[in-house]
Order: C-alpha cells, then structure tokens, then sequence
C-alpha cells in the first residue's frame, strides 16, 4: 500500500514541483537504520528535486571532504532543514516505522514535525501499533487498517499453492498452516 501512495502523490505533485520523499523500513536493516542514514535519505532524495539543494549537498560534502570528517546527524539535521525550507513544501511517507529501531524513529519523527515551523511537511508513517509511535504522533489524525481474517485466510490459501506438492496435497496439514497463518498474522 505505502508503494501505491507514493505513486499517488507522485502523479499528483508531477507538474507542480513538490518533491515527495520517502523511506521504507525493514526489520531486517535494522542495524543501517539509524537516524543519520535516515536523514540522509531524504537528504538525498531532495537533492534531486532542486538544483539549488543539490549545490548546497555539493558544498557539505565539500566541507567534510575538506576536514575529512564524516556527517553527523546534525549536519543533516540543518542540511535537511535547509533543504526542506529551499523547495517549500514536501509529503513524506515513511512506512513501517515499527521496523525501524525505537531511538532512530523517535529521532526521525520529532526532526520533521519540527521542521513544518519553516516550510509545509506532509508526514505519513505506517506502523503497527506501539505505544512510543502513538504518543509521536498523538495529536495526529490516525486510521487503523486492518485486514480481516477472511482476507488473510484467502491470502494464505493463494499463496499456499506454491508449496512443496507433497505438501499441497495434505490438506489436513494446509488447512492447519493457513489457521496458523490467520492466528498470528493480528491483522497484518
């Protein structure tokens, strides 16, 4: 879903020249996800958007090639901040939050809604629910999705197909694997 959003946005903001930012987490790059890389994503996307952004990346980078230094995250705090102020206006969609590590999210989160003080941020996060990313965003309109346990039964017996043959053809053995499925699947 997050993938058809931006695509959304995209054909909405193509024309206008609103960038459209985006980052998607995964449980298993936990350990890249940190605040720095996280910033310097949409850095980097911005960089694309606006020529006068990429010649501010350009002297940064400049500047830490000259002290042989590494960015930091306040280096990309500002830069981004720059950035973000330079094109105006930008949605930025950021899913499955939940998989990112609870310090580099949080980090994440209270940088771009305090950024929406010097331009207009449009801020989507998908997560399941916890309660650190609730209270990030409690003052913020929210919609739980959930699928049904019909829908993921139906999902599960689709996809079960590509089993193994003899596997297919237990279908005690099916039948208890898409229940196993549906179970603990909590509507995701």
């Amino acid at each position: 879903m997050p993938a058809q959003v931006v695509r959304h946005l995209h054909e909405k903001a193509s024309g206008v020249g609103k960038p459209v930012l985006y980052i998607f987490c995964d449980y298993k790059m936990r350990i890249e996800q940190i605040t720095t890389h996280l910033l310097a994503t949409l850095v980097r996307q911005l960089g694309f958007y606006s020529s006068d952004v990429f010649e501010k990346l350009k002297q940064l980078h400049a500047r830490c090639k000259e002290k042989s230094s590494r960015l930091v995250e306040t280096d990309l705090e500002q830069a981004l901040e720059e950035a973000l102020t330079i094109v105006g206006e930008a949605s930025i969609v950021v899913d499955a939050l939940d998989e990112c590590k609870k310090s580099p999210r949080s980090s994440l989160i209270r940088m771009l809604r305090g950024t929406s003080s010097k331009c207009i941020v449009h801020l989507l996060a998908t997560a399941r629910r916890e309660s650190d990313i609730e209270a990030l965003f409690e003052a913020c309109p929210a919609v739980i999705i959930r699928a049904s346990d019909e829908d993921i039964e139906r999902y599960a017996n689709k996809h079960i197909k590509g089993l193994e043959r003899s596997l297919v053809n237990n279908q005690d053995l099916c039948g208890e694997v898409v229940k196993a499925v549906v179970d603990a699947s909590e509507g995701m």
